[in-house]
């Protein structure tokens, strides 16, 4: 198990050294610090935070805007519900008193 976790270490580390070589070369990426040049590596370490921080950052505010919709949307249909049994409910109590009364009652005893 050790000897997995060193040839893991390894390869994170030469895909680091070579992917920050070649975007160095390839895309002319260059990291400064102060008026040092940063490493290829340093620098693809960089960018890498810095992409997984805006991939967090958006995932936060995907979740936050569609639990922020979800409650909005459930406010919304619990006051019109609210507000049209509010305003309906004469005429569904009347609704249902006719069907009441209309009603056979001999229809649903067992025979």
């Amino acid at each position: 198990m050790f000897k997995n976790f060193i040839i893991a270490i390894l390869i994170a580390t030469l895909l680091v050294y070579c992917l920050g070589t070649v975007a160095d070369s390839w895309g002319s990426v260059h990291l400064y610090l102060d008026d040092d040049l940063l490493s290829p590596a340093i620098t693809l370490v960089g960018g890498v935070l810095l992409a997984i921080g805006f991939i967090l950052l958006g995932l936060m505010l995907a979740v936050s805007l569609f639990g922020v919709l979800a409650f909005v949307f459930i406010c919304v249909f619990g006051a019109l519900l609210i507000a049209g049994l509010g305003a309906l409910w004469p005429a569904l109590l009347g609704i249902l008193v006719v069907v009441w009364l209309v009603r056979d009652g001999k229809a649903s005893q067992p025979q």
